[in-house]
């Protein structure tokens, strides 16, 4: 039930209930995740995984892998990287079939949270083709989500540079690509080079979509997020924040998780500015709805009704 709460907003891919359950059980072995909202945050990055498996063997197809998706969506990744090995095996000159069946192993094993043989993988599949734009972002998005942000813009940048030769700079991929960029020079921490990408995939989104469609959402709560982090930018947070949380109560509800994560942050800017009200209005709603998903004992609910009672203590 919790798990189809959490993936209930995301109708156009249905996370397998069996994939779900083996995500899960890895999470506990080798995460040991202690709350709801911890493996929360797992199974939504599996989620996007899973996509791009999808999506890699939408690209390029042959009589042994078209049965690999079949054994990720039941849980049975061994059976999967058996296939895979074998393809690999029988198209030895086939380049382009080896390119993908790689591809294929580093996503199943950064499904398996196996990052070390995930990245072996990906060196070999970018040995054989180096300027592929997925492959190189799905790379950049394994070493990011271990704190190698050098490593990982290096790739970006170069996807960066093919899709624009492909697309055109005003591509919602390059915006797509420029959210990220900007993710790397965050954990590099150069506040000029993040504002100026986030800044330049909100003109995209905004161009593309309209200004209230739920890609600007994500690129105004981005660039709220920015702003939040110093002294001088919080004032300037505020703005973002509001705009963002109204495209998102708009698209997905009060009652939505991403909702009400933008709230515990835009409470916590409130909060700083001592806007005590207003702030104590957003914990309350974000409390409501982490206690729906996730149950009064979680960390992330209890974290929004300590800083309730923090403010209620100082009326």
């Amino acid at each position: 039930m919790f798990l189809d709460k959490i993936f209930k907003k995301k109708k156009q891919n249905v996370f397998p209930k069996k994939l779900q359950n083996k995500i899960v059980a890895i999470l506990k072995e080798k995460k040991n995740c202690k709350s709801k909202s911890e493996e929360r945050n797992y199974l939504e990055n599996a989620e996007e995984i899973f996509s791009e498996i999808r999506l890699a063997f939408d690209k390029n197809k042959n009589s042994l892998t078209n049965s690999v998706i079949n054994k990720i969506v039941l849980g049975e990744f061994d059976k999967a990287e058996n296939i895979l090995n074998k393809s690999i095996e029988e198209n030895e000159k086939k380049t382009n079939i080896k390119l993908y069946d790689f591809y294929r192993l580093a996503l199943l094993k950064k499904l398996a949270l196996e990052y070390k043989q995930s990245e072996e993988y990906y060196t070999k599949a970018l040995k054989i083709e180096s300027s592929d734009t997925l492959i190189l972002k799905s790379y950049a998005n394994l070493l990011l989500s271990y704190k190698k942000p050098k490593t990982a813009l290096k790739f970006l940048l170069k996807a960066l540079k093919e899709e624009k030769i492909r697309f055109g700079n005003k591509s919602p991929i390059i915006a797509e690509s420029y959210s990220k960029i900007a993710y790397a020079y965050t954990l590099l921490e150069q506040k000029e080079k993040i504002f100026f990408y986030l800044k330049e995939a909100l003109i995209i989104n905004e161009n593309t979509f309209g200004k209230f469609h739920i890609k600007t959402g994500d690129s105004l709560k981005a660039i709220a997020m920015f702003f939040a982090k110093s002294e001088e930018g919080k004032k300037n947070a505020i703005k973002y924040f509001e705009q963002a949380l109204d495209i998102y109560e708009k698209t997905y509800g009060e009652k939505n998780l991403e909702t009400a994560y933008l709230m515990l942050h835009f409470a916590n800017l409130l909060y700083n500015l001592e806007e005590k009200k207003s702030a104590l209005n957003y914990f309350e709603k974000s409390e409501k709805v982490f206690t729906i998903f996730f149950g009064p004992d979680d960390p992330t609910t209890k974290y929004a009704v300590f800083k309730k009672e923090l403010i209620d203590m100082k009326k």
